[in-house]
């Protein structure tokens, strides 16, 4: 743990310490009032820090699935990932030739018509320690797509 955790910590506490004296405000017995709010501090600030630390990595790890959209596709190929949840779980590219694939998709350098696996870029997911782009594959069986899948890279 670096040293600002504890600097965090130590104002996290502050303020916690703070609420709880509020709270507690009508106990009389100062020493008392001590012991519970020093107790309830302890207590609740890892809690309250964690808590926190798991909204802030939820907050940067999540992103918008959007319903597929052509243009979108074409034009903002860095934020495809919001459009492939809905392009796989919707089943539309199933069944498709390579042909109409290329319609819908366009076409990526890479992918030959006599390949039976095409990859399509779709961006970096925002995710800690994410460096490379994450990928669409399509497989293909006698020319139509079986399968549609994102592959974390």
């Amino acid at each position: 743990m670096g040293i600002e955790v504890y600097f965090i910590l130590f104002f996290l506490a502050l303020g916690i310490c703070l609420f709880w004296s509020l709270l507690f405000r009508s106990i009389k017995n100062i020493t008392k009032k001590r012991m519970v709010i020093g107790l309830l501090t302890l207590a609740s600030t890892p809690i309250i820090y964690l808590a926190l630390a798991m909204l802030f990595l939820f907050g940067i790890t999540s992103y918008p699935n959007r319903d597929f959209d052509k243009e979108k596709w074409k034009n903002e190929p860095d934020t495809r990932y919001e459009l492939t949840k809905d392009l796989i779980s919707s089943q539309i590219l199933i069944g498709k030739t390579k042909t109409q694939v290329k319609q819908l998709l366009g076409h990526e350098n890479g992918n030959e018509d006599d390949e039976d696996l095409w990859y399509y870029d779709i961006g970096f997911i925002s995710s800690t320690g994410n460096v490379d782009p994450d990928i669409l594959e399509l497989q293909f069986k006698n020319g139509r797509v079986i399968l549609a899948r994102q592959i974390p890279t």
